[in-house]
């Protein structure tokens, strides 16, 4: 919260700048509009009093020295359904951290990847002082490497991303049915991103107590059925692999479904099985 603090002083404060870089005014207007909400929920209550938008301005050049770090580690390579979460946007970040699917997740790998312009920062004689020291302990892994390369290979060869429309739009129809449950409080979606939100009242959206651990128990269940799933407290995510089968997609939802329902009206005390 320290580093959101900071970053929104600087950016909020009377006279100052809200840019995305490489983006329009109006991205810069809808980034400011969805902190501006943010911290309106309550999830920065502490910041009120110091952050305004009187007297912000949108501006789209390179006088404004602020970087735009994008971390795409969970929504790079199509789970967004494009390829970067950012392609939604339209806008080209200065640094971009990437993981998880590089290599379609049979080995582990990350990358960040930087403009030129940060990249000759850093370039110079030695006596320059500018080389940067700093990496990650497994850079350049062979075996990683070759496993991203291959699934590089792959979105290319199987023009992946275009597959993927049919099965949002399927994951998109489970979703509504669910919505209607009466444990449930929301329903969210992003491409093949998904999370469904257990809730003890429908209409208040009252949450369950934490210790009770509903949504651990709904995926414990579901583990029972061959179905692996991961809650964040009472919201179950729902990440299915970018190739699954139509007949495996209509399956997941439906084990989720079923598991909510069976699980929810009988939860009367947490589990302590390491699912929590």
């Amino acid at each position: 919260m320290g580093a959101i603090s900071s970053l929104l002083d600087c950016v909020f404060l009377p006279g100052c700048a809200v840019r995305i870089l490489g983006g329009s005014e109006e991205q810069s207007q809808r980034m400011y509009d969805y902190l501006r909400a943010a911290i309106d929920s309550g999830f920065a209550d502490h910041l009120e009093g110091r952050v305004t938008a009187k007297g912000c301005s949108f501006v789209n050049d390179s006088n404004v020295q602020v970087l735009l770090i994008a971390d795409e580690v969970a929504t790079g390579f199509g789970r967004t359904g494009k390829m970067f979460a950012c392609d939604h946007e339209g806008v080209t970040p200065d640094l971009l951290c990437l993981s998880k699917g590089l290599t379609g997740g049979y080995l582990p790998l990350a990358a960040t990847l930087a403009t030129e312009s940060i990249y000759q920062a850093f370039l110079g004689p030695i006596d320059s002082g500018k080389t940067f020291y700093h990496g990650h302990t497994f850079t350049g892994n062979p075996l990683g490497c070759a496993a991203a390369l291959a699934s590089l290979d792959l979105f290319e060869s199987d023009h992946l991303l275009a597959t993927l429309p049919a099965k949002i739009e399927r994951l998109g129809a489970h979703l509504s049915r669910i919505a209607g449950s009466p444990h449930v409080g929301d329903v969210r979606q992003q491409g093949l991103i998904a999370g469904i939100e257990i809730v003890r009242d429908k209409t208040t959206r009252e949450a369950y107590p934490y210790a009770l651990q509903v949504g651990a128990q709904v995926c414990a269940r579901a583990l029972a059925d061959g179905v692996i799933l991961r809650p964040l407290a009472d919201t179950i995510v729902i990440m299915p692999p970018l190739i699954i089968a139509p007949e495996n997609l209509d399956h997941l939802l439906k084990t989720v479904e079923r598991c909510i329902d069976e699980v929810v009206p009988n939860v009367t005390e947490g589990i302590s099985n390491g699912l929590e």
